[in-house]
């Protein structure tokens, strides 16, 4: 396919197998998701405290491991993690680059229009991509959730 890259998970995504019922436990959650690709765990610690003992037990193989670490450090290399350090930013400052009323304006006209919501049967808003599956009737735009009171 030539992706030559490596696959990160999205924030704490590994140890969320548990937690949306695709996998039992933290050793199941690590063992799905190295096997499906993922080579770097963002922000959860399965891979670092859970695969040392699924190596011993041959339930992850260390060559499933050293496809992973190699895409990784083929990147790092490449990309000349530990030769070249980020140059500085000369002149640059947030507040400098901070988008104007008229840029924010637009960033939460955006941001309004885009985010949907869903309702459980608790009353408690959800993010709909993932409570409802943003299906018609059950989610509302942002604004209809918090009210005109923003």
């Amino acid at each position: 396919m030539g992706f030559k890259g490596f696959v990160v998970s999205d924030w704490n995504a590994v140890a969320e197998l548990i937690k949306h019922g695709y996998a039992a436990d933290r050793a199941h959650a690590a063992t799905t998701a190295l096997t499906a690709g993922v080579d770097m765990e963002m922000v959860s610690d399965t891979y670092r405290t859970d695969l040392p003992a699924l190596l011993d037990a041959g339930a992850v193989s260390s060559a499933t491991l050293d496809t992973a670490v190699r895409r990784i450090l083929r990147v790092k290399i490449l990309k000349a993690c530990w030769t070249a350090p980020t140059p500085p930013r000369p002149n640059w400052t947030p507040r400098r680059n901070l988008p104007g009323a008229r840029g924010r304006r637009a960033q939460l006209r955006a941001a309004e229009e885009c985010a949907q919501y869903a309702s459980s049967p608790d009353g408690r808003h959800h993010r709909a991509d993932w409570a409802a599956g943003g299906r018609p009737g059950r989610t509302s735009r942002l604004l209809v959730s918090l009210g005109p009171g923003r």
